[in-house]
């Protein structure tokens, strides 16, 4: 399995039976990317065991997990992409914008139709109409029956009577 690869190399590689990913048991950094020396420079290891098993990298061009882990060695899971289609493969902690598109529904559970969502001009973020109503109704009360905090209120005079009534 590991015959293309250098021994202090294979070392710091466990295989995952389950998944088939080549798990990096070695330095890792902070997102959970394997790192590993090489002539005195510090590489991210999933891009050399590329190199050793499938050749070289061509300028320009990543590699993508396909199993989504980042500390997976494995060639087998890598596949030269853009840049610009790495991001858009990426998981969705690292895309907001596309995290946020992909949704169906408001927090509150509201679908986003054309109907019930607002898209701000400018900036392209989207509200939900029905929360919206929601929230100002709360607020202001509803024209439609529902009694605001100042319908009941009656005008008076400086002696205490209703303005506008005729006894």
């Amino acid at each position: 399995m590991f015959s293309q690869i250098p021994s202090h190399v294979a070392s710091k590689i466990r295989p995952n039976a389950v998944t088939g990913c080549w798990e990096w048991i070695g330095a890792r950094d902070s997102r959970g990317y394997g790192n590993i020396r090489v002539q005195r420079r510090v590489r991210k290891a999933h891009r050399v065991l590329y190199e050793l098993v499938k050749g070289s990298i061509p300028a320009g061009l990543e590699c993508d997990h396909r199993c989504r882990v980042p500390w997976c060695v494995n060639p087998a899971h890598m596949e030269v992409v853009s840049h610009v289609e790495n991001v858009q493969r990426g998981a969705a902690r690292w895309v907001p914008g596309a995290r946020q598109r992909a949704k169906r529904r408001c927090p509150h559970g509201h679908p986003y139709t054309k109907a019930n969502t607002y898209i701000h001009p400018r900036s392209g973020g989207r509200w939900c109409r029905q929360c919206a109503r929601e929230r100002k109704v709360r607020h202001f009360g509803s024209a439609l029956g529902a009694a605001s905090p100042l319908a009941s209120t009656v005008d008076l005079d400086v002696n205490g009577e209703p303005i506008g009534r005729t006894p």
